[in-house]
């Protein structure tokens, strides 16, 4: 009986980790991370961020949308931002786990502590990492990425962080795979 159990434990979890990125699904959710990196001028800057997004998978694996970031920077900087994005889950890691990679570029404004006016700014953004399949329809990701800000007449501000997230997997998604 224990045999019959695990198996079917097995069987749905390797369903949920394919059903879940099925074409046609939704994806909502978002993470939160940290990162230190230095402007191209030399000065070290840190950084909190949260960033809620919402996607369409519009292939079996290839999921499309937008995610805002709301970030907190030393020196008493904070920044908005808008960006649509594009995943890939590329690896099965396992029966309840796939590595992803994403890539986003936005565009947004910046805002120092002082009151100063907002100024413009983009950014573009490469992540990779495992996503864990809690259940059918939730998703813990743990991703590694590498980003570049670029602010009006302000050198470029690049960095390495870890972003930690959850995502919801809404839909009934209609995978060709077999």
């Amino acid at each position: 009986m224990k045999k019959l159990i695990f198996t079917l434990a097995i069987a749905t979890a390797s369903f949920a980790a394919n059903a879940q990125t099925a074409q046609g699904n939704w994806l909502i959710g978002g993470g939160a991370g940290f990162s230190s990196g230095k402007f191209s001028g030399g000065s070290s800057v840190s950084t909190f961020f949260l960033a809620p997004n919402a996607g369409y998978f519009v292939a079996d694996d290839i999921a499309v949308g937008a995610e805002l970031s709301f970030a907190s920077q030393t020196g008493g900087f904070s920044s908005f931002a808008a960006a649509p994005f594009v995943r890939y889950y590329f690896l099965p890691l396992g029966d309840a786990a796939k590595l992803l990679a994403h890539g986003s570029f936005g565009f947004g404004s910046t805002k120092d502590g002082e009151g100063e006016e907002s100024v413009s700014a983009t950014n573009w953004k490469l992540a990779a990492g495992p996503a864990f399949f809690l259940n059918q329809n939730v998703a813990l990701e743990t991703l590694v990425y590498y980003s570049s800000n670029k602010v009006k007449d302000v050198p470029s501000y690049n960095t390495f962080g870890l972003s930690v997230g959850f995502q919801i997997h809404l839909g009934g998604g209609t995978s060709k795979k077999k």
